[in-house]
């Protein structure tokens, strides 16, 4: 099913301080179908949202402006830093994450959501189809990469692991993706964000989530609430959360399906989901420990989840590799979900050994199924 959300969304948020967020803090936003779930907000008028993205008008920003309840100024100031795909309806949205024709030399792609795509490092460029450089991403193609190889990245800020299937599902992209002979995906941590989101609706917490101001007040604001919870309420929050990682899992083994559809013999490197409740690790408040633990096991459940589609994978003679964060000490920009630069350093590293073994290994096998 679709759903359509639009960049005033964004707008709207940014502008009222929904998050304590100000334009001024991205330099570019990319807007995907399921970037933002926000029920909260009023319906949305797509034709006047299409036009105002294609060539926006004086009259139409107002008009904005006046249905979103948010000044002409923030829209204008909004507009200069927010990018917008090029669509032609609300019912036919290009795919969000950016593609392009690969060259004959793009043997490995990379492909995910803000940290593959190297999201806040120096150099990184929205839209851009070849890893960022220093990005893990870059570091681990480079050692997968033989003589006159290069990458190529089919990445963005924002996406789920929907947005990497809609993308798949194109013919032109199925016609690239079939050329490359390996893929590193990273994938899953913006499905397990938007799930909760709804949850928080669904528990009529929406007006505590957009009233927090930045990332740790918005956790202390969310333990504040799960404190009051009842066991009914606790039990829901728990039940909801565990459908979210079902789903997300499920997603994943699609991915991989499509993948290996289009070419049966492309190595797949699967990353696991970050666990960023590790940047809250020390705080003395047993409701957020206890909020936090929840997510925890959500994250861990994925990546087990990738665990077994490596080791279901394997038993079918596929290389589908689970690329383990484990034992990697993670460090974060200042938002806290996003790797600092010495992170992606620290993990292309170790991954890039991790990914090397297993090619070997899995040349080794086959030349025992061969004799």
């Amino acid at each position: 099913m679709k759903k359509f959300v639009t960049f005033m969304l964004c707008a709207a948020m940014l502008a009222g301080g929904t998050l304590g967020v100000s334009a001024n803090d991205y330099a570019v936003m990319p807007i995907s179908e399921d970037l933002l779930i926000m029920p909260a907000m009023p319906d949305i008028d797509t034709d006047l949202i299409l036009e105002l993205a294609k060539n926006p008008t004086q009259e139409q920003i107002a008009a904005v402006a006046a249905l979103y309840g948010i000044d002409v100024e923030d829209v204008l100031s909004l507009l200069e830093v927010i990018e917008i795909p090029d669509f032609d309806s609300a019912d036919e949205l290009a795919p969000f994450i950016q593609y392009a024709p690969l060259s004959a030399t793009d043997k490995v792609l990379v492909l995910g959501d803000s940290n593959a795509c190297g999201y806040l490092l120096e150099g990184y460029t929205a839209g851009a189809v070849t890893p960022t450089e220093n990005s893990f991403g870059a570091i681990i193609a480079d050692s997968l990469l033989m003589k006159g190889q290069t990458a190529a990245m089919y990445a963005t800020p924002g996406a789920t692991a929907d947005d990497v299937l809609d993308l798949l599902s194109k013919e032109q992209v199925q016609v690239e993706v079939a050329k490359v002979s390996s893929v590193v995906l990273n994938i899953g941590g913006n499905d397990l964000i938007q799930g909760y989101w709804k949850i928080l609706d669904n528990l009529s917490l929406w007006e505590t989530w957009t009233s927090a101001e930045g990332v740790q007040d918005l956790v202390a604001v969310l333990a504040a609430s799960y404190a009051a919870m009842d066991d009914t309420q606790k039990a829901a929050l728990g039940a909801a959360a565990a459908k979210v990682t079902e789903d997300t899992i499920a997603e994943l083994n699609q991915i991989v399906a499509q993948l290996q559809a289009l070419n049966p013999k492309m190595k797949i490197f699967i990353i696991d989901v970050p666990d960023v409740t590790a940047s809250f690790a020390g705080v003395e408040n047993e409701a957020l420990a206890s909020l936090l633990g929840v997510i925890s096991a959500q994250i861990d459940a994925v990546n087990e989840g990738i665990e077994a589609i490596e080791t279901a994978q394997t038993a079918k003679n596929k290389q589908v590799t689970h690329l383990s964060l484990d034992g990697i000490e993670i460090t974060y920009q200042a938002d806290g979900i996003h790797f600092s630069p010495d992170s992606h350093k620290a993990i292309g590293e170790a991954l890039a050994k991790q990914a090397s073994k297993a090619v070997k290994t899995y040349k080794v096998r086959n030349l025992f199924i061969l004799f």
